[in-house]
């Protein structure tokens, strides 16, 4: 008994630590010298990787969502590091909000998680709206992340407060969503010239989506977000870009239990982070985010549509309407040349693929739902 006490406490110690090692190797970066720049980062980034992968399994009380964002925003710096070493300000912003995003993850009150997302969504505006010529353009999505973080910060207040049912909880769920819609990214598309780089904005887009996926069943969250994801991934087809954050919000509009959607959404969110991070080639870029094999999207769409048929036959038609016409544009041309970053995905989309037609997602690993929703 006492060991087991004490395994539990150790647990909660490295529960609570090691979301803050983005936020030490910030300090440690901004206290180092020009000339080693780069190559503090590359260390801080890999070594706070590899400690997150080794201690994720025996964190205490987390689930297969929180592990998996957990890594994939440890992972965010190091992908990043190439991009971001030549300024001091630049990879310090990147592990400032990797630390927000990673403390985000382990919470359980949305309040909190809804503020930190909102920090780490107006750190990296910040930090492009300081270079001149992309000025513009960075204040542009500063003022929708400002707005998203306004509208899920207030509906996240009503919808814990002591009064919260009845109007005023249905009025807080739907700011929350349409503000995490906001957060999520979804309504840049309109307002972004095509294949801008947004390498920056993978943090908050990530803990956003994972929010969205933890919020409790509502049937206004349910309507918003199956309209939110429906247009997004519409104008992601018109404007040939990825449409993962808008099968992920479609996700959540189904409702993560025990019929595979979890397996899709993590499928989806992984590939997002690749997209938006990894060097690939904008050919390659198209072809992953095209439901078809070998991309990851092509299992994951196919764990989606079943539950959203059931659920609404016209917007899983849509979906498979969309999907069609992604795929109807890919030139086989585009990966004759593939490079390592897209081979990587593609072994993850087939194993994917070849799990699902070996049995039953129910019976998968981490298909059983998520352990706690945000309240």
């Amino acid at each position: 008994m006492r060991g087991e006490a004490l395994l539990a406490g150790g647990g909660s110690l490295v529960l609570a630590l090691l979301p803050c090692w983005p936020l030490l190797a910030a300090c440690l970066l901004a206290l180092t010298g020009r000339g080693q720049r780069a190559a503090a980062a590359l260390f801080l980034a890999g070594t706070g990787l590899a400690g997150t992968i080794l201690l994720t399994p025996f964190l205490p009380g987390q689930d297969a969502l929180s592990d998996v964002v957990r890594v994939l925003a440890a992972g965010m710096p190091l992908l990043l590091w190439r991009r971001e070493a030549a300024e001091r300000l630049s990879g310090v912003v990147v592990f400032l909000t990797a630390f927000c995003v990673m403390l985000a993850v382990g919470l359980r009150a949305m309040l909190p998680v809804v503020a930190l997302l909102a920090l780490a969504s107006v750190l990296p505006a910040l930090h492009e709206a300081a270079g001149a010529p992309r000025a513009r353009q960075a204040w542009e999505k500063a003022r929708l992340r400002a707005m998203g973080a306004v509208l899920a910060l207030l509906g996240a207040a009503l919808a814990v407060s002591p009064g919260g049912v009845g109007t005023t909880g249905r009025a807080g769920m739907l700011l929350l969503a349409v503000g995490l819609c906001l957060l999520a990214g979804l309504g840049q598309a309109a307002f972004e010239a095509p294949g801008v780089d947004r390498g920056l904005d993978g943090l908050p887009r990530l803990g956003a989506l994972a929010l969205m996926l933890r919020l409790p069943p509502h049937e206004v969250i349910h309507l918003v977000f199956l309209v939110a994801g429906l247009v997004a991934l519409a104008l992601a087809v018109l404007r040939r870009e990825s449409g993962t954050a808008a099968l992920v919000t479609l996700c959540a509009a189904v409702g993560v239990s025990g019929n595979g959607v979890l397996v899709a959404a993590l499928l989806l969110l992984t590939l997002g982070v690749a997209l938006e991070c990894g060097r690939i080639s904008e050919g390659e870029r198209r072809w992953m985010a095209a439901a078809v094999p070998p991309s990851p999207a092509f299992p994951a769409a196919a764990l989606l549509v079943g539950p959203l048929l059931e659920m609404d036959r016209l917007a899983g038609g849509v979906v498979l309407l969309m999907v069609v016409a992604q795929a109807a544009r890919l030139r086989p041309a585009w990966v004759e040349r593939a490079g390592p970053a897209f081979w990587l995905l593609a072994a993850l989309g087939v194993g994917a693929a070849v799990t699902l037609a070996c049995g039953a997602p129910g019976n998968w690993p981490w298909s059983g739902g998520l352990a706690w929703r945000a309240a």
